[in-house]
């Protein structure tokens, strides 16, 4: 039985586990194999959100999807058409963040530390001539962002680097001839900027130059669980295990990685759950009725919900006047803005305290008398 599930496609393996209970038991005790048949088929469907909890969640929605005819099958997602409705948009007026003030003990930012780069994490970041400052304003603790990485030389093959409690394994040669420009670690890869060959792209999971792969064209940078490298053609995913790029989508960016959907973001203002079968990569797979519209999400300033706090259904966004926080699996908006009267603030902060939602934004003067103040105790 075991041998004809490993020669046995997804769809085929899902059919298999209902023969009978022989089957069934079988079926829910091949966590290596699904995994490695799914990665295969769709490298970025993983457990760990919404209703995939195990590989053979994965497999049975990967299956149900494939033959449901909710979902639409395009060559073209930048034109295709959805109806999923747009639910009124809720609008929240964020509570004021005043110089040396904390946030409540209670409260629980939707985004981590792990989105630094976007702006949009829980910490307040500080750009001055004294230097890269981040504050933790639940305790108003402020370090100096250094970013060091330390080098580890095992043989003349293959280097430890460390950084942020990651360690991963990258070709001496990098080290010995001095190529090393940075190191990124995100939350799905680790990429090593060279002087001359690109970036050197490792997946989180299995941080090693042997299954990595060389990008020249772009910088990978982070869509909330996912990687995504942009290019003239289009937006591209890796695929760790083949040691390749795969064309995903043209026109609309991939944003964030949610209940085993690539959500993509079209035209700032309609977010459209999709997914790959890899043995058909010339077409996506999308939910019309599910694309959720009437938030304004520009690309470069947006963050996917910390799946460690399990607020990775929501995408968080900078608007003009404050934040648009996304809920995927309710298809809902949340809108903060400032104040009337009140200049646009420099940073909003959002997510929970005992179970509510809460807003907090601080304004220009409160952010200016804060970097006076890191710039003083450095």
């Amino acid at each position: 039985m075991a041998l004809i599930f490993s020669f046995a496609e997804v769809e085929t393996a899902v059919v298999l586990r209902e023969v009978n209970t022989q089957w069934y038991s079988l079926f829910h005790a091949l966590d290596t194999l699904l995994e490695s048949k799914m990665n295969k088929r769709n490298p970025w469907m993983l457990p760990g959100d919404g209703d995939l909890k195990t590989w053979q969640d994965v497999a049975l929605v990967f299956a149900k999807r494939l033959e449901s005819s909710k979902w639409e099958e395009t060559d073209n997602i930048d034109n295709a058409k959805v109806t999923g409705t747009q639910m009124p948009s809720r609008t929240v007026v964020a509570r004021e963040l005043l110089f040396d003030q904390k946030l409540p003990s209670s409260f629980v930012c939707i985004n981590d530390g792990s989105d630094c780069d976007t702006q949009m994490c829980e910490h307040l970041h500080i750009f001055s001539a004294a230097g890269d400052f981040s504050m933790d304003l639940s305790t108003l603790e402020t370090r100096e962002e250094l970013h060091h990485y330390e080098i580890v030389p095992l043989d003349g093959v293959e280097t430890v680097v460390k950084l942020d409690g990651v360690k991963f394994t990258i070709p001496t040669s990098l080290v010995n001839q001095d190529q090393i420009e940075d190191v990124v670690v995100g939350r799905s890869c680790v990429y090593v900027h060279t002087l001359h060959r690109g970036y050197l792209v490792m997946a989180r999971n299995n941080p090693h130059f042997h299954s990595s792969f060389f990008v020249r064209s772009c910088e990978p940078r982070a869509a909330g669980d996912l990687t995504v490298l942009e290019n003239k053609d289009g937006y591209r995913l890796p695929d760790f295990d083949n040691r390749r790029l795969v064309k995903y989508s043209t026109g609309a960016s991939p944003v964030a990685l949610y209940n085993g959907s690539v959500w993509l973001l079209r035209k700032n203002r309609c977010l459209i759950p999709t997914f790959m079968d890899l043995n058909t990569p010339e077409k996506l797979y999308f939910r019309p009725d599910k694309a959720i519209t009437g938030m304004y999400i520009t690309e470069s300033h947006y963050s996917q919900g910390s799946k460690a706090r399990g607020s990775a259904q929501f995408v968080v966004g900078m608007t003009v006047s404050g934040v648009d926080v996304v809920d995927l699996a309710g298809g809902s908006t949340t809108t903060v803005t400032h104040h009337y009267g009140r200049p646009v603030p420099s940073k909003c902060f959002v997510g929970f305290d005992k179970g509510k939602f809460q807003a907090w934004c601080m304004y220009g003067k409160d952010y200016d008398l804060t970097i006076e103040k890191v710039e003083n105790g450095f």
